[in-house]
Formats: C-alpha cells, structure tokens, sequence
C-alpha cells in the first residue's frame, strides 16, 4: 500500500487492545477539542469533537501509523438540553499530523463512517429476473 502512495484510516476496536489501550491513555482525559461539528438530527443536536495527537507515531509494530483521533459524539436532546448519549472511537491513520487541517480530520472521519454504513444496503431486486 505505501509502496502506491497510498494511505489508510481504520477504526480503532478494542479487539486491538495494546493500540487501543495506548490510543485510550493519551486522548482520553484531553477537554480540549481542536475542532467539532454540530449537526440538528430530529430532536436531538450531535456535537463531533476531535481530539488528535501524533504521539503514537510508529507505535509498536505499526512503523507506518503517524496519527491517532478520538472522535467524541455527544447527543443532546433539544429541548430538555439532556445529554442522550456519549460515544468515544478511536482511529489511526498513516498520514501525518498536520497533512490535514483539524476539519478535514472531521470529515475524513465522517466519510469513514459513510462508507461503512452506505455498503451495506440491500440491492434492488432486477425486475428482469422476476
């Protein structure tokens, strides 16, 4: 894959636990964000939160990983204010740092999400077929 120039993005899970412990114990007390997004879905607001760091870069058996996101989604209900949900994910990525500006971490993430999501629909029956 470097070898083509090319870079990845991958979803963090506790299923890798030495990354993710490593991934949990240096984002996840920072209060900071460097950048969010709010999005009004219903009746409820969706406040993203980035938090990022290059810290783990080369980490371990990973010489290739140069930075590490947690994304905090807080789910707020509009008009009580109350705080519906909150979810931490964990992502590593083969680009540097600074290749991307905070917001572009953001929506590099989000389009993460997408394609997980958007693969996994149900093909149109062909009518041809029957």
């Amino acid at each position: 894959m470097r070898g083509h120039g090319l870079h990845y993005l991958l979803g963090l899970k506790q299923v890798q636990p030495t990354l993710y412990a490593e991934a949990n114990r240096l984002l996840r007390y920072r209060r900071k964000p460097v950048a969010d997004t709010v999005d009004v879905v219903g009746a409820t607001t969706v406040t993203r939160q980035l938090f990022i760091s290059d810290e783990m870069a080369q980490f371990g058996s990973w010489p290739h990983l140069q930075t590490v996101l947690r994304v905090q989604s807080l789910t707020h209900h509009n008009t009580s204010g109350e705080l519906l949900c909150r979810r931490d994910r964990y992502f590593v990525c083969s680009l540097p740092i600074d290749a991307m500006t905070p917001q572009q971490w953001l929506l590099a993430v989000r389009r993460h999400w997408a394609v997980e999501n958007d693969c996994h629909n149900i093909w149109p029956q062909d009518p041809a077929r029957g």
